[in-house]
C-alpha cells in the first residue's frame, strides 16, 4: 500500500470541490482496499490476549489501513482543512468532520438541493454553446443533485435536455420524440443523435460559406479583368495600342520606337510624350484624358466647355446695361377719344343756354 501512495496523486480539497474531491477519494481508498475501514471504522481492542495468529495479523492489516487512509486525508487537505481533522484518531473520524464541514446539517442540505433543482430548470442552450458543452453543464447539475441524495433519472434528464434546445434543433427534437422511447433513452444516446445533427449543420454551413467566398473571389477577378480591359484596351503603355495596333510583340516594339500607338503605352516612356498620339484629336505629346480638343458650341471655339464660355458671360452684361439704361429713359403718353356721331340717341346738353339741344328736329315741338 505504501508503494502504490508512493506512485499516485492524492486529489486536493479545497473549499469549492468537495463533491468532486470524494469521489475521487473514494475510487482511491477502493483501490488501495482502505474504503471499508474508512466507512465502518476501526476500534483499537483493549485486550488482545487468547488472539490466533491470523486474527493478529488482521488486526494489524487493518490498524495500518486505517492509519495510511488517516495520513492521506492530512495531506489531501489545505491548511483549513487540517485544522478540522488533526485532533482525528482514525480515518473514519476525519472522513465524517470533512463530510460534514463541508455538506452541512441535513437544513443546509435541503437548501442545496431545493438550489440545485431551481438551477437545473432554469437550464437552458445558448446559441454561443455547442451541443456537448450543453449536455456536459447539465450533467454537472445533475451530479450534484444525486451526491446530494436526490434521485434523478436518466428520463428527466432527457426531457429536460430536449424541451430546453434552441430552435435548429427542432426538427431532430420532434423525429427523436416520435421515433424513440424517452422513458429508456440514456442519455449517451440522445448526446450521439444530437450531436450527429448538429456536425451535419456544421458541415452544410461550412460549404455554404466556402461556396460564397469563392463567388465573391470569382467577382473580384472579373472586376479586375474588366478594369484592366476599360483602362488599357492593350497590354501596358507604348505597347498593344488602342484600335487593334500592336497586337503582336514585334508591332509592340514598332510602336514603342516610333510612337504610333494610341492610347497608353508602357511606362518606361511615361516622360515623354511627344512620341504618343491622341486618339480624340489625332495630334501628338499628349494623352486623351489631358486633350484639349473640346469644341464650345457657344462661340464655337476649341478649347473649352459652354458652361465655361467667357462669349456667353459678356452678352449677357451688355443686355443688361442695355435694359438698366432704356430703364431710365422718360416715356410718352398720349390719350385719344373717339365720338361716335351715328348714334340718333344722343343728346347734347348746353351748359349755357335754357333750352336742350338734339340733332333730330322732329323731336321738337317748336323751333324758332
Amino acid at each position: 500500500m505504501a508503494n502504490v501512495m508512493s506512485q499516485m496523486s492524492l486529489p486536493r480539497l479545497t473549499k469549492s470541490n468537495y463533491d468532486n474531491w470524494s469521489v475521487q477519494m473514494k475510487a482511491l481508498l477502493g483501490a488501495l482496499e482502505a474504503w471499508e475501514v474508512t466507512r465502518n471504522g476501526f476500534e483499537e481492542p483493549t485486550n488482545t490476549a487468547g488472539y490466533t495468529e491470523a486474527q493478529n495479523k488482521a488486526l494489524k492489516e487493518t490498524r495500518s489501513k486505517d492509519k495510511t487512509t488517516l495520513y492521506m486525508l492530512f495531506q489531501a487537505v489545505d491548511d483549513s482543512g487540517f485544522e478540522k481533522i488533526s485532533g482525528s484518531t482514525t480515518s473514519k473520524e476525519a472522513w465524517d468532520t470533512l463530510k460534514k464541514a463541508f455538506e452541512g446539517a441535513d437544513r443546509v442540505k435541503q437548501v442545496q438541493l431545493q438550489t440545485l433543482r431551481g438551477e437545473l430548470e432554469r437550464m437552458h442552450m445558448k446559441e454561443s454553446e455547442t451541443i456537448s458543452d450543453y449536455i456536459m453543464r447539465v450533467q454537472t447539475v445533475v451530479n450534484q443533485l444525486t451526491r446530494n441524495g436526490e434521485t434523478v433519472t436518466d428520463a428527466r434528464v432527457v426531457e429536460k435536455i430536449l424541451r430546453s434546445l434552441i430552435d435548429k434543433f427542432e426538427n431532430i427534437v420532434c423525429a427523436i420524440e416520435e421515433s424513440k422511447d424517452l422513458s429508456i433513452l440514456l442519455v449517451e444516446e440522445l448526446a450521439g443523435s444530437l450531436e450527429a445533427h448538429e456536425q451535419r449543420k456544421m458541415k452544410k454551413k461550412e460549404e455554404a460559406v466556402e461556396e460564397a467566398h469563392q463567388t465573391k473571389e470569382s467577382i473580384k477577378d472579373e472586376k479586375v479583368l474588366f478594369s484592366q480591359n476599360f483602362r488599357g484596351r492593350g497590354h501596358g503603355r507604348g505597347g498593344h495600342g488602342r484600335g487593334g495596333r500592336g497586337n503582336n510583340f514585334e508591332r509592340g516594339q514598332s510602336s514603342q520606337q516610333t510612337g504610333c500607338g494610341r492610347g497608353r503605352g508602357q511606362r518606361g516612356g511615361r516622360s515623354n510624350y511627344s512620341n504618343f498620339e491622341c486618339y480624340k484629336c489625332g495630334k501628338y505629346g499628349h494623352y486623351a484624358k489631358d486633350c484639349n480638343s473640346y469644341k464650345c458650341y457657344n462661340c464655337g471655339k476649341v478649347g473649352h466647355l459652354a458652361k465655361h464660355c467667357q462669349v456667353k458671360k459678356k452678352v449677357e452684361e451688355t443686355t443688361n446695361l442695355v435694359l438698366e439704361a432704356e430703364a431710365n429713359e422718360g416715356f410718352l403718353l398720349m390719350a385719344q377719344n373717339e365720338i361716335n356721331t351715328s348714334n340718333d340717341t344722343m343728346w347734347y346738353l348746353d351748359s349755357g343756354a335754357s333750352n336742350h339741344m338734339c340733332g333730330h328736329k322732329h323731336l321738337f315741338k317748336e323751333m324758332e
